[in-house]
């Protein structure tokens, strides 16, 4: 194919770049865009002769985040919601077609560089899981943040560490984890959704065990791969993505279910003087089925008393993209569920995924009620030596 206009316009900018920093241009990254300009970076990958690196999120699946985001003033302008948002880009590379001597000379010169580093190895990641103490079996875990949580939220990862380290779990943090495509999927980009799920299998699927502090994510890999592969087989598409899928299924793990099932604890060495409330969200009570397990945790808390939260099983009324395609629904039920957790006396709002709590936040400041919300991973990992807030 021959490249358009935008492709060229691509071209000259390389060129320009190249002028400037007066050496030679190995790669070209592109900041933003979606899955609709994926042609376009193929077609400016074979125009420059050098490999594209871009974002290939569908802004508008994210989009609703920000939009939380800023309402509860975690972002202040449009500037730094698209900084944000850039941040959130799963990176894939175009390599350009064809035996271009620009392109032999970019790659040898990568090839260099690469070979110069001397990138640091995490040390093995050790674990002995309840099952598999007698027999001494190691197990490798990783941890899957999430976008939400990377972009957000990035101290319930801390805690999440902090915790599992406390219970004598080595983590590893495999730095090539992107989007699962849970909001891909979720707004009918189900086949865009695929690659993210296959990098998602690449990146993971040398672990015995993946721990995620988020119930939506954790039932995207669960309960929506499977269904993935079954679709793409459906289709005439073979068993590929089926196959590719199926070995992190079954070990991707809520945070507090791979406390309870695999680790077999309930009390963690945890503290927090607080009055609580716990809303169980969708995904990890209809999806996961993790049931009472958050509760037995916060039960076994030093300091905790947990409230009972009236209409718990409620949905809290984020449910992703339905909060900008539903706002006023979504507000209502937001505000009905804060009322209800007022209703309690507690100071604490408490749940297991940060999309819900982010929701239930920005409707807390529209409302001017002094309670707060805080993921359950950073109340667990609270002790009387180093407490959270």
């Amino acid at each position: 194919m021959r490249p358009g206009p935008s492709a060229l316009t691509y071209q000259r900018a390389v060129a320009t770049a190249r002028r400037l920093a007066d050496h030679p241009v190995d790669v070209v990254y592109i900041v933003g865009g979606g899955t609709r300009n994926a042609l376009l970076c193929r077609l400016t990958a074979g125009a420059c002769g050098l490999p594209m690196v871009a974002g290939a999120t569908e802004a508008a699946a994210l989009g609703n985040v920000l939009v939380q985001a800023r309402a509860q003033g975690l972002v202040g302008d449009l500037a730094a919601m698209r900084r944000l948002l850039t941040r959130t880009q799963p990176l894939i590379r175009y390599t350009p077609r064809g035996d271009g001597a620009r392109r032999r000379e970019a790659e040898a010169r990568l090839a260099t560089r690469r070979a110069a580093l001397s990138p640091r190895r995490c040390p093995p990641t050790t674990l002995h899981s309840s099952d598999d103490r007698s027999r001494g079996a190691a197990m490798r875990v990783a941890l899957f943040l999430t976008c939400v949580n990377d972009t957000l939220y990035p101290d319930t990862g801390r805690a999440v560490v902090k915790l599992l380290t406390r219970l004598g779990v080595d983590v590893d943090f495999p730095m090539g984890q992107s989007c699962c495509g849970q909001a891909h999927y979720n707004t009918g980009y189900r086949h865009e959704a695929e690659p993210l799920a296959r990098h998602f299998s690449d990146v993971f699927g040398g672990y015995e065990a993946i721990v995620t502090p988020s119930g939506s994510c954790g039932a995207m890999v669960r309960e929506l791969y499977p269904r993935m592969g079954e679709r793409a087989r459906a289709e005439g598409r073979g068993e590929s993505l089926a196959r590719t899928l199926a070995p992190v299924v079954p070990k991707t793990y809520e945070l507090t279910e791979f406390l309870v099932d695999v680790l077999g604890v309930t009390d963690v060495g945890a503290y927090y003087p607080h009055k609580v409330t716990y809303h169980p969200t969708c995904h990890g009570l209809r999806s996961l089925g993790l049931g009472d397990r958050p509760r037995r945790l916060l039960q076994a808390v030093k300091g905790l008393e947990l409230a009972e939260l009236p209409g718990a099983e409620e949905c809290c009324g984020f449910g992703g993209t339905f909060a900008l395609k539903n706002a006023e629904v979504s507000a209502a039920m937001g505000a009905d569920k804060v009322r209800s957790a007022e209703s309690t006396g507690a100071s604490v709002l408490c749940a297991a995924d940060n999309s819900c709590l982010m929701h239930l936040g920005g409707t807390m400041s529209r409302l001017g009620t002094a309670m707060r919300p805080v993921h359950i991973a950073e109340i667990l990992a609270s002790t009387e030596e180093e407490p959270a807030a």
